[in-house]
């Protein structure tokens, strides 16, 4: 999602984009451990687990921010010339609008789904409840978002998400059978 924006803003100021890219996609990754809705591992955890989303985060916060430091230093180390202390010789253009209606919407539906997940309703309802909160109270047709989506990449996830569920309900049942033996 943030590749357009970090290419137009690393291209204006003629920088090299690929340090840059590299740095998004492992922090993505790396950071995905804060949260039990960072990745499918982490909801499995938390939702066998019983963990609150708060105590998920605090503890696994400091981890996610020792990788992200990590991250860091790997990138800076290798692409030395690409962070020298220059000044930059372009400014970035302002053309930009920020469409207010969807940025308090979005905002508004980001803090109940947050309030949600602390006050301690399931995890995968609050997600898929925010979600749709945002799709019924929509401006713009459907079909323009269905020609944005990515389908290869949500047939992935699902196929993901169906092998993950399997192999949970085959693990417990043969956990679960050998543990009455």
């Amino acid at each position: 999602m943030f590749t357009p924006l970090i290419l137009s803003v690393v291209l204006s100021l003629k920088r090299n984009p690929i340090p840059y890219l590299i740095a998004l996609a492992t922090a993505a990754n790396v950071g995905s451990v804060a949260t039990i809705v960072g990745n499918p591992q982490n909801m499995i955890i938390g939702i066998f687990s019983k963990i609150s989303f708060i105590e998920f985060a605090f503890k696994l916060t400091p981890i996610a921010l020792f990788g992200l430091a990590i991250i860091w230093i790997v990138i800076v180390l290798i692409y030395k010339s690409e962070f020298r202390n220059d000044k930059l010789s372009t400014k970035i253009e302002e053309d930009y609008k920020v469409f207010r209606p969807l940025l308090i919407k979005s905002s508004i539906v980001l803090i109940i789904m947050l309030l949600t997940f602390n006050l301690g309703f399931p995890i995968a309802l609050s997600a898929v409840g925010g979600a749709s909160l945002l799709l019924i109270t929509r401006r713009i047709k459907p079909e323009r978002v269905y020609i944005e989506l990515d389908w290869s990449l949500l047939v992935f996830f699902s196929g993901l998400f169906i092998i993950t569920h399997t192999l949970n309900e085959f693990l417990f049942q043969n956990i679960f059978s050998l543990i009455r033996v």
